[in-house]
């Protein structure tokens, strides 16, 4: 019978999981402090990549190809094809070589409906990419009114059906990215939190987001 009760998955090998990818098969990933594992409907889990030693990823992404994107602290991205038997390559910012991956600090990976790569950085904001090979390119909020710092640390992306980007910063709290039109749009009252009696006001950080089905509420994890 069907419950609401949770259910404790019994993968012994992962201690802790920063990212969830539903792959195209249906299988789900996990990303982990150790590389990415894959958890099956049994609760059994097979890590995938990488072969050898230990790699940190604290994002995961899947292309129209099937290949893992895959963010590593410091590292920049490993795109993995696990149908060539987890042939890595990897994308680094390269000093002086334009269109190069800008920066080495990736928070956040959204593939969007047309297919494009969509990336969070904590310096160079928001970046795009054709996973069949285009260079990178960055949009970065310089609108007056906002912390260049806080308004392109990004840690949460949420296409939702119209093509909007719903973007979470650390210090400029909710905003949208409109591609079409090249713009960011602004919610004031979602940037700063609302203070206690005497307390010092703090900037909204949000660390994710996910809307409903219809697309008429969008729900936002913040701090």
């Amino acid at each position: 019978p069907q419950t609401d009760a949770l259910q404790r998955v019994d993968a012994n090998r992962i201690a802790s999981a920063y990212a969830l990818l539903v792959e195209h098969d249906g299988e789900l990933a996990v990303a982990t402090a150790d590389g990415v594992y894959r958890i099956n409907a049994t609760g059994a889990d097979e890590r995938i990549w990488p072969l050898d030693g230990d790699q940190m990823v604290n994002a995961m992404a899947q292309d129209n190809h099937g290949r893992l994107w895959l963010a590593i602290p410091h590292q920049g991205l490993a795109l993995v094809d696990l149908a060539s038997g987890g042939a890595t390559q990897w994308l680094k910012p390269i000093s002086g070589m334009a269109g190069s991956l800008p920066d080495a600090i990736v928070t956040q990976l959204e593939i969007d409906q047309s297919g494009l790569l969509w990336i969070g950085t904590i310096e160079r904001g928001l970046v795009k990419v054709d996973p069949n090979g285009t260079p990178f390119r960055y949009i970065r909020d310089l609108g007056p009114a906002h912390d260049l710092t806080g308004a392109n640390y990004l840690r949460a992306i949420s296409e939702d059906r119209a093509g909007t980007l719903w973007l979470g910063t650390v210090g400029d709290g909710v905003k949208r990215y409109l591609p079409k039109e090249n713009r960011f749009e602004y919610f004031d009252d979602l940037q700063i939190l609302p203070a206690a009696d005497g307390a010092r006001q703090e900037h909204l950080a949000v660390n994710a987001f996910i809307g409903d089905a219809d697309d008429d509420l969008m729900w936002v994890a913040t701090n």
